[in-house]
């Protein structure tokens, strides 16, 4: 394909692509950024007019508060509240008017009748401070009503008591004239405001109105509902935002916001198919400018590429003259513009005339490079020669070199194997050096323990020599008590014989104060004084008979004791013997102990002073075995170090060998080439005569 077609293609091409990439990527932008303003411009008009419908609300609602706050509602007389709200009525549109009292009676102003409303929320809600706005359906005549409730304040001031409640009835459709006189931007958009139970308040339709239209709680009966009730929840459960639903089988969009001071949602909906239409207009309407443009681009396109193409041409021809021809390098072409061509076809007979001179260079360059190829062949045959020698030499250092670091490796693995035992027996020293000073602590405090023991073997001595004397004294006075008690023994035999003998005395007396009184019987009245003094004998006979048994029954007594405590004495007497003797014993036994702990602490010390010296010996051999660990590891670095420089100059002459070898490879590579530089410049000097520049 020519260049003067090929160029208007692939620029038709490029710019086509171009085209309908801008194309795509402008439509799918403008679409996006037309939906988004569109949006933005839904929600802009949904929320001011919310302000709207929040405003006149907020009026009536002021409106109605400040009648309700005057000195004549506040009395709460309803003689005088009736004749005057009668005028407000008409002032402020409403249907009807009442006053509602706490209890929850609420008093009509234009039929007089009293209602119970306290039961309604709106009515709860105004007692508690709040202004309210509700619809409401009338229970006696199913009349849709819209009721306003603002509450009465006892005094000026709002945060005083509520006395009351006014009530204001007005037309059930107020809210939907309010929604339908909104503006709306778009063809098929209307507005809608829903309560928060989700019926409808305010519609175009007024029917919905009227019939208190719930999706909320209709979707149960009519499925079809479904994406309206969910768009009703969702807007109550978000403070603004938007969703698509379907209704009377249409495809719509709800634009919901809130509604300042009032609890309800105000939603402007719209025809999706509307939206639809404003976006594919925008986007057919880029459509046809790109086409256009697109046109127009590959007509310009055209006319540049032939302007382009021919210039070209031009130095096409000849170079074809060149290269088919006779090879003139004194043709040129003519310039006829000053632009990027104009230079191309200055610059390409710029470009001959430098190859019309390198031409002439080459054929004098030639020559020389003939001559200059011979010396090079002859000098490198003789440098061939010289690497030989020197790769000769390498080899037989690297041989010497490889020798050596076997040598040097195999001494730093002995080292190594060294400086390994040396650090073994470093730690058998220091164990030997922990467990000798170990047995030095447990020989001082042996002999300490010896010491002591000795000390109280000593104190030991001393006091069985005092339970000795002790001993021997217990035994002499043990001995003279046996001796008394015997003596004691003896005399109580006597007393018992004393005893008998008193008793025999009594039994006497008593027999002879019998007979005395027998006589003083026999003597009658002057025997009676002796009879008394027989009598008395005889008492006193029988007193001391008694007293004599009673002192025989108690030496007896005293006799078996003395009995018992003289076989006692005798068992002690005996102890007392063993106890000596064991004491006797046992001082002999300690006297050799205390001989035999002496000789022991007189050895201990010796072995803790040969335990010293070889604790000060080995801390010598600690010191030495740690200054040779050290010396073996600096002569393992040294070792380490030659090892490395070993590797290193190995290393060296290998990369010297190899280079040696790559050297002789280059030089005889250099001399094929030598032959073939000759060969190809007897070449290029047959080649550069075929060109003409003179």
């Amino acid at each position: 394909m020519r260049l003067s077609i090929k160029i208007p293609l692939y620029f038709g091409i490029i710019i086509a692509v171009i085209a309908v990439g801008i194309t795509i990527v402008s439509t799918t932008t403008s679409s996006r950024i037309l939906r988004e303003t569109l949006m933005d411009t839904m929600y802009a008009e949904a929320y001011a007019n919310s302000e709207i419908v929040s405003e006149r609300l907020g009026r009536q609602l002021d409106t109605l508060s400040e009648f309700a706050n005057r000195a004549v509602m506040r009395s709460m007389d309803w003689e005088q509240i009736q004749p005057y709200l009668v005028p407000v009525m008409p002032r402020i549109d409403a249907l009807d008017l009442a006053l509602v009292f706490p209890n929850g009676n609420a008093f009509s102003v234009s039929s007089g009748s009293i209602i119970e409303v306290g039961d309604r929320d709106y009515i709860r809600s105004a007692f508690r401070g709040e202004r309210r706005i509700q619809v409401v359906v009338n229970r006696r005549n199913d009349v849709i009503s819209t009721m306003f409730a603002v509450p009465i304040y006892q005094g000026e001031d709002h945060n005083s008591n509520i006395v009351g409640v006014l009530l204001c009835n007005k037309d059930g459709m107020l809210i939907s004239d309010m929604v339908v006189a909104l503006n709306t931007s778009m063809n098929t958009g209307h507005y809608l405001i829903v309560d928060v139970d989700g019926s409808f308040i305010g519609h175009q339709n007024r029917n919905m109105v009227r019939e208190q239209f719930n999706p909320v709680t209709q979707v149960l009966q009519d499925p079809s509902l479904r994406t309206l009730a969910d768009m009703i929840t969702t807007a109550y459960r978000e403070r603004e935002g938007y969703a698509n639903y379907i209704f009377n089988g249409e495809q719509r969009i709800g634009f919901y916001t809130y509604i300042a001071d009032f609890p309800w949602k105000i939603i402007y909906s719209i025809a999706a198919k509307e939206l639809d239409n404003e976006i594919k207009m925008i986007r057919d309407s880029v459509m046809w400018m790109a086409f256009g443009l697109l046109f127009i681009a590959l007509i310009i396109a055209f006319f540049i590429g032939r302007s382009i193409s021919k210039p070209i041409h031009n130095v096409a021809e000849t170079l074809k003259d060149i290269a088919e021809g006779e090879g003139d390098l004194t043709h040129t072409i003519v310039i006829h513009s000053k632009d990027e061509i104009g230079d191309l076809a200055k610059y390409f007979n710029e470009t001959l005339d430098k190859i019309k001179n390198l031409v002439i260079n080459i054929r004098a360059e030639a020559n020389s490079l003939t001559a200059t190829g011979s010396d090079l062949a002859s000098n490198m045959n003789q440098t061939a020669a010289a690497v030989n020698e020197i790769t000769s030499n390498i080899q037989s250092v690297k041989s010497r070199i490889i020798s050596q670091s076997a040598s040097v490796t195999e001494t730093h693995a002995t080292m190594e194997q060294v400086t390994v035992n040396i650090g073994k027996l470093n730690d058998h020293v220091e164990n030997q050096s922990s467990n000798i000073a170990q047995a030095s602590s447990a020989i001082e405090q042996m002999v300490a323990n010896t010491r002591s023991v000795t000390d109280t073997l000593v104190k030991n001595a001393a006091n069985v020599k005092t339970l000795m004397g002790a001993s021997e004294v217990g035994r002499a006075g043990l001995n003279e008590v046996a001796e008394d008690i015997q003596e004691i023994s003896r005399e109580s035999e006597g007393l018992l014989e004393i005893n008998t003998m008193m008793e025999s005395i009594a039994s006497q007396t008593n027999l002879l104060s019998m007979n005395a009184a027998i006589e003083a019987a026999h003597a009658g009245e002057a025997g009676k004084g002796f009879a008394v003094v027989a009598n008395e004998i005889r008492k006193l006979a029988e007193s001391s008979g008694q007293q004599s048994k009673t002192i025989s029954i108690i030496l007896k007594k005293i006799k078996e004791s003395i009995d018992k405590i003289t076989i006692a004495t005798n068992n002690v007497l005996n102890k007392f013997e063993a106890i000596d003797s064991n004491v006797r014993i046992v001082a002999q036994q300690q006297e050799n102990i205390r001989h035999a702990m002496e000789e022991q602490d007189t050895g201990s010390k010796q072995i803790l002073e040969g335990v010293g010296n070889i604790n000060v010996i080995t801390g010598h051999v600690k010191r030495s075995s740690q200054e040779m660990l050290e010396g073996s590891e600096e002569v393992i670095r040294e070792s380490e170090n030659l090892e490395k420089i070993t590797l290193e100059i190995t290393s060296g002459m290998n990369e010297m060998a190899t280079g040696a070898d790559e050297i002789n490879v280059a030089v005889h590579h250099v001399n094929e080439i030598t032959v073939k530089n000759r060969e190809n410049i007897d070449h290029l000097m047959k080649e550069v005569s075929r060109f003409k520049v003179d």
